[in-house]
Parts: C-alpha cells; structure tokens; sequence
C-alpha cells in the first residue's frame, strides 16, 4: 500500500488488524494471513478509482490486473485465503477513502 501512496496510519491500522502483539511489544503476523498480506501488497497499486462532483474515492481492486501481479509474484488465493483478501481489500478501500479505523470495528 506504501507504494500506492497511502498514508503510513492507513498501513498501520490495516497491520493492527491482522497481528498479533506480545507482551514485549512484539509483532508476528498469524501463518493463515501471509499469503493474503502478501496478495495485497501485490496489488497495491491496482486500485480502481471513480469520479464524481463529490470527489475521487477508491472502489476496490482491478482483479483482472491483480490475477496478473499474483502470478508474476508466484502466489495463488483459493479459498478462505481469498476470502481473507476481500476482506483486506474492503479494509483498506474504506481507510483510503477517509474511514477512520475505529469506524469500521464492529
């Protein structure tokens, strides 16, 4: 997301979401989330826009280019793995368009 331009606390509360924290301050990502961060970062500058007299707000990823970064990067999504990847990508789509973080907890 970096690369795409986005801000450092819309990485940062995207991270928060999928870590888990130690007691020493310590972060690891949990194994079933890997590939899923991984396919996001892939993605990342595949975003789709749209425009309108409100503004320029982000829509959701362009699969068709992210079927091409997932290959050349060698990951493949089945599955809840997918699943985990839609969810990261509504994720973020929401802080990108302004969502603050504590907004999209439920």
């Amino acid at each position: 997301m970096a690369q795409a331009g986005a801000p450092q606390h819309i990485i940062d509360a995207e991270v928060a979401a999928l870590v888990a924290q130690g007691d020493d301050g310590s972060v690891s990502l949990w194994p079933e989330h890997v590939a899923p961060v991984q396919a996001l970062h892939a993605c990342g500058t595949q975003w789709r826009m749209a425009g309108s007299l409100a503004g320029i707000s982000v829509t959701g990823l362009d699969y068709a280019a992210c079927d091409v970064a997932l290959r050349r990067s060698g990951l493949e999504l089945q599955g809840q793995a997918f699943a985990d990847f839609q969810t990261l990508e509504s994720f973020a789509a929401a802080l990108l368009n302004g969502k603050k973080p504590e907004e999209l907890r439920s």
